[in-house]
């Protein structure tokens, strides 16, 4: 993958595909009585949608560290 353009069509698919996986996650909340997995759940979508945000920032150069 040398070219630069398939380079930044992969990253905003992954950027896509895990906001679709944080809100498969989500999906989950509530639907049994279980408090833990629940808290699991929505741990797990925040953790994802903080990298969806890096790859986000990365696309839109909005970090310091993605300008340079």
């Amino acid at each position: 993958m040398e070219n630069p353009n398939e380079i930044w069509k992969s990253i905003i698919t992954v950027s896509r595909d895990i906001d679709e996986l944080a809100q498969k996650i989500r999906k989950n909340i509530g639907q049994a009585n279980f408090p833990k997995a629940d808290a699991l759940f929505e741990t797990s979508a925040e953790v994802l949608l903080g990298l969806k945000k890096a790859y986000d920032d990365f696309l839109k150069h909005e970090e310091r560290a993605w300008r340079a």
